[in-house]
Parts: structure tokens; sequence; C-alpha cells
């Protein structure tokens, strides 16, 4: 906006006046209109504002007493006013030092490809490979990757296993239409988009990894990488380019042209920022942490009102713990444990899910089973798009799905193609995916929380398997929550808010996190694989396919974890498990799985779904008692002689409530007047 601008809108030879006063009018516009200044910046518009606020009064007062027409120039005034700017493009820089341009020259007489620490921009690189191009006899191409830009996120997979040649600049013979004999030559590069009537007559190809990337913005970008990087955290300085035309480039790379494309100058891999366990503990010293501290930061819920404590059972809050800072275990591939929370609405599963992602660090938000598909979650592949790489493969270290069994929503006969398409991602296998469409190799590195309500028929273990696949069952780690946990949740609910000052920066509890995951604690495997086979007797052998397949792998994930939580609290540099640790992995464990049976005992041994010898592990003393009573009566006797031979040793009512709950759990079968032992039933088959 200028003088000019306002002249040409206020057209002063229409007034009926002398020229003494249009001179006046023309003087006082002048002054007025000396303070307006290009548009450029905010506060040049603030101040613009002003000004025409001032020129729209004069005019108003003239117009009223010459009968003037200024409505042009008053409706500009009025949308000037009321339009507001949301973004402004600044035009980048496209100069060239001379000093830096000659070095660049003198270095490189030849097509060439070069990485410099310069921070230029597109613009820059585009002028100097001009320039190199324009003032060198050979005329070079020059193609440069350039310290611009920086971004932070995750390598979420691979756009191909190997490298692959990639041009980047083109010399291009360009004729004119009118005078086909006059030929010019101009150099482009990667991004740009050449002209029609084109003829390519040379170029320069680099070598280069091509990844999807995916920033904490949750922006995706093309990462064109002359070095191998994993699938992990990065931060990545380079040159972002948003590319016009990928015709050049060739049809196998038109992913190319669906994300902005980023060419690296460094990579900087997050992982592991603590390296000994001196700096370990130095951490945990510098934030005062204490297994108390830790507790209360994985229950705790930052919001605007202050930070707010859901609190759960001690036990579990260590389990989470171990969850979290466990190394991956593995023969061939090693794969973390991850957990399916079952449990009803109302115990205070999505608010610790809430609590536990903010401190996961982790850009993906949680994932609504509700309103997602099982495509959400894995690669998958739509006509005329991109590859998606699905939610389990874009996460770094932690992905939370709530309601994960909407999610499997699929028919029985095809539960096992179904959930098999996560087996290889839950086991963090670089695996490629592919269709007609496309393909991406990728992989997981994150850990899963799932939780969920149970759906019709999966309150138990066994109803669960008998609709899943149990070998994508089995690698999870699945708790029922129990009656207990459920009554404390509903309990604390009733009780004020619990209100705390202390927390822990996400950024310092991540590198403890990451550290504690780089290695293993040490324990003597032999003890948990009787811990594990002490299981077994109970579980029918539908469930014992279930837990002998991998649930090992979890014992294992989970006293690691363990260890790592006791050492951590005491500053132990050991890292060793000690008769404390397997004690408390057992009391953990033997919560997990008895939590699978999610009636109570009685309600257990009435079950006649679940098989008797499974069952018949939870006969508690008196019941036992009963029964060996009978056995010696003969294995069958008449109810008032067991009752009398039980009396001896029996309250009446324990007695009539014990014998009750072995009829009804098929234990003792009444016939004929008489009370049969199961196994003598079962031997004469009555």
């Amino acid at each position: 906006m200028d003088q000019q601008i306002i002249f040409k809108l206020i057209n002063l030879d229409t007034l009926n006046v002398t020229k003494e006063e249009k001179a006046d009018i023309h003087g006082v516009l002048i002054k007025l209109s000396y303070e307006i200044n290009p548009s450029t910046s905010d506060l040049n518009i603030k101040n613009n504002i002003k000004v025409i606020e001032e020129i729209e009064k004069f005019l108003l007062t003239v117009q009223e007493k010459h009968k003037a027409d200024f409505k042009k120039a008053i409706e500009f005034f009025r949308y000037y006013k009321s339009t507001n700017i949301l973004h402004r493009s600044i035009p980048e820089d496209n100069g060239i030092e001379d000093p830096f341009l000659q070095s660049v020259i003198a270095k490189n007489t030849q097509n060439s490809i070069i990485k410099v620490s310069e921070p230029l921009n597109y613009e820059q690189v585009k002028n100097l490979a001009r320039l190199v191009f324009e003032d060198t006899q050979n005329k070079p191409l020059i193609f440069t990757i350039s310290n611009k830009h920086r971004i932070e996120g995750k390598v979420i997979g691979e756009i191909e296993q190997r490298k692959i040649k990639l041009p980047v600049a083109w010399k291009a013979e360009i004729s004119p239409k009118e005078d086909s004999d006059k030929k010019t030559y101009v150099a482009y590069i990667f991004g740009q988009k050449i002209p029609k009537r084109t003829k390519i007559i040379d170029e320069i190809s680099g070598e280069f990894y091509l990844y999807r990337f995916l920033s904490k913005d949750t922006k995706e970008y093309v990462l064109i990488s002359t070095e191998k990087l994993n699938l992990d955290d990065y931060t990545v300085h380079g040159l972002s380019i948003e590319v016009e035309d990928t015709k050049i480039i060739g049809d196998a790379y038109r992913l190319l042209n669906k994300f902005p494309v980023f060419f690296v100058h460094t990579a900087n891999s997050h992982i592991c920022t603590l390296t000994n366990h001196k700096e370990l503990f130095a951490k945990c010293d510098e934030i005062k942490l204490t297994g108390n501290k830790l507790y209360e930061y994985l229950q705790s819920h930052k919001t605007a009102e202050g930070i707010k404590i859901l609190e759960h059972p001690r036990w579990f809050l260590k389990f989470i713990a171990a969850f979290l800072f466990h190394k991956k275990k593995g023969i061939t591939s090693a794969y973390p444990m991850h957990l399916l929370w079952i449990a009803d609405r109302g115990t205070g599963k999505s608010s610790f899910l809430e609590a536990l992602h903010q401190k996961s660090g982790e850009s993906q938000e949680i994932v609504a089973g509700s309103s997602s598909t099982l495509k959400y979650l894995i690669p998958s592949f739509k006509e005329q798009n991109r590859p998606e790489m699905g939610a389990l493969a874009k996460a770094s270290r932690l992905v939370i799905v709530d309601e994960f069994f909407r999610i499997l929503r699929l028919n029985i006969n095809e539960k096992e193609d179904e959930c098999g398409r996560m087996n290889d991602l839950l086991e963090h296998k670089d695996r490629q995916a592919g269709s007609g469409q496309g393909r991406i190799r990728t992989s997981m590195t994150a850990r899963l929380m799932a939780t969920t309500n149970p759906i019709a028929g999966t309150n138990n273990i066994v109803s669960l398997v008998d609709k899943f696949d149990d070998s994508f069952l089995s690698r999870f780690l699945i708790y029922y929550q129990t009656d207990d946990h459920v009554k404390f949740i509903h309990q604390k609910m009733k009780e004020d808010t619990l209100i705390t000052k202390e927390w822990i920066e996400v950024n310092d509890f991540l590198s403890i996190q990451d550290y504690l995951q780089s290695f293993d604690s040490q324990y003597k495997r032999e003890r948990l694989v009787k811990l594990c086979d002490k299981f077994v007797p109970f579980l029918s052998e539908t469930v014992r396919g279930l837990y002998e397949a991998r649930y090992l792998h979890h014992l294992e994930c989970l006293l690691d974890g363990i260890v790592k939580v006791r050492c951590l609290s005491t500053r132990d540099s050991n890292f060793t498990a000690i008769e404390e640790d397997y004690q408390e992995a057992e009391f953990v464990w033997s919560i997990i799985i008895k939590s699978w049976f999610k009636q109570t005992i009685d309600e257990l041994l009435k079950d006649q779904k679940i098989p008797l010898e499974m069952r018949s592990k939870f006969i508690p003393e008196e019941g036992i008692y009963i029964l060996r009573t009978l056995a010696n009566l003969g294995f069958k006797a008449t109810p008032t002689a067991l009752k009398e031979k039980c009396r001896l040793e029996m309250h009446q009512t324990r007695l009539h409530f014990n014998l009750s709950l072995l009829v009804q759990g098929g234990f003792i079968i009444e016939k004929n007047d008489l009370l049969y032992h199961y196994e003598w039933a079962e031997v004469e088959k009555i």
C-alpha cells in the first residue's frame, strides 16, 4: 500500500470546487497519506489502519460539504481494516556470496553432488546450480545438500530396501517454438518443474536410501539419505523441498510426489542419551527419583487444574514400570512384552492410559478402537494413494489402543487371517508389505498397551482363546482386571482426588527409560522356567497352548523390568536379580494368571465350561477333605454316611456349603440316592 493507491481511488477532478479549494484538499491528503507504509508487516498494517481512519474521516467531511462521491475509497478502507492476514509468504533470499560461489566452482569442475554446512535455502541451492553452470566453461551440474532445515521424529519405513539411483540435476536443451534452430542450455535441479519442449542431454544421479519419516508435529516426509538409517527416532538436518514435478524422476518413485522431500545432511539418533550406569544414577539423583516418586509419576495426570493422581494398587504400578523398562527378549528376533488389559467400563482404564500417554513422548494420539479399523494399525494400500504405515509402526516407544477388541471386528472363521496380520509387527520383525498399489518396508519399534471391555463371550481366558487366534493372543501378556483392583479404583473414586506438585520432565523420564531398555539385567533363567511351569497344571489344553507359546518370554521381560525398578530406586548398579525380585515376579505373575478366571473361586469351581481337571486345582482344603473322605468310603456313599464322617472335622454349616459346591461343580455326582466321587464316576461311566 502506498500514496499512489490512495490517489487512484480518490478522483478530485469530479469535485465542483475552485482550484484553490481543490489544491487545499490535495495538500491535506498528501500530508495524511505521507505516513502510509508498505503492508509487509503487522506493525506497518497497524500504522496504516490509523492513517486511513484519518483520511476516511477527512473524506467524509469533504463528501458532505461538497456533495462528492468517495464511495470506492471508503469501501477500500473498510475492506483493508476488516481483512486479517493468517499467513504471509516471505520470498526467500536467493543470493550467493561470491567467495562461496568461487570456491564451489574451483572445487567442482565435473557433475557433482555436494554437502555444505552453510544453511542455504532451496532458492539459493537453485541459484547456486545456475551460477556454477553459467560461469564455468564445461557447464557442470551441481546439486547441493545444505544444512538449512531441522526436523525431529521417527523413520517409520523404508521405501526401498537398498540404495537406489536417483537423478537430482539435469542439463536441458530448450528449443523455442518460433525458432527451432536457436538452442539454449539450462540447468535444473531436483524439485523444479522442467518446461515442455525440453530435451534432457545430461543428468547427474546419486545413490540414496529412501525412507518414510513422521515428524513430531505429525508431518510426513520422504527422507533421502546417503547413509543407511534405522527405523528409529532421529533429529535430522538438511534441505526440505516441495517437489513440483516427478515425471523426470521415473514412475517407480511417484511416492516422492505425495510428501515434502528432505535431503539428509546429518541425522542423529535419539537412542539412549545416557551411556552408562553412572550417568543413569546421576540423572536419577538430579530429578530426585525414588520408588515412591516413580509410582506416583506413573499414575499422575497433568491438567490445567494441577497434577492429579489417579491411584492404582502398588503391585500394578510396579508391573507397568517393569513393562516400560524391560529390554526386548528373543532368540532370532527380540521383541517386548505387549499388554492386553481387559476390564469393564468405569474401572480406571482410560484415565490411566491418558496419564501414561503424557509420559510417552509420542505425537500420535491414543488410538480409539471404537472409531478405528484394523487398517489404521497396520500397513495398508489405497488406490491412487500412498501406502499408509499404520499406527503400530508410526509410534516410537509406546502405542496405546483403547477399546482394542472393537478394532478386531471379524468373523470367527477368519480370525486367524485378520489377527495374524499384526503378528510380525508385534514381534518387531523387519518386513516388506505391498500390494498392486505399492510397497513399503517397515517394522514396529514400540511396545503396545491395549485396553478393552470384554466383548460378548470373552469374560475369561477360555472363551477368549476360543474367539481369537491363540498365536496372536500369545504375543500379549493378558490381564483381566481383578475384583480387588476394581474395588480399589471404586473406593478411590469416592475419595477426594489427590493433587501433587511432583513431576518429572518427559525428556528426563524417556532418557531413563531408553537406557534401561538398552541392556539385560542378570537373573537365573532356570528359576523362571520352574515358575512358569508351576502354573501349567491350572490350565486347560487350549489355554496351555497359548501359555506355553510365549509366556516364558513375557515372564523374563517382567523379571527384567522388576529388577530394574528395584535397582533404579536403590541405586544398585549390579542390576542382578535377588530373592526379593523373584518373589515379586511370582506375586505379580500369580495375580495376572489367576485373573484369567474372572469369577470368584466358588464360581470357578461351579463353572463346568472350564475343564474339571483344571478347576480341581482350586478346590479349597475343606472340599479336598470331603473328597478324600468319600474316596475312603469306596468312592461312593449315602449322603448321611458321608456327612457323619465329615462332621468329626468340620462344622455343619461349612460342611453343607462345601458339599453343595462340590455337587454343583461336578466333583460329586448324585445318582440313585448315592454320592459318587468324580474319579469313580469317570471310571464307571455312571
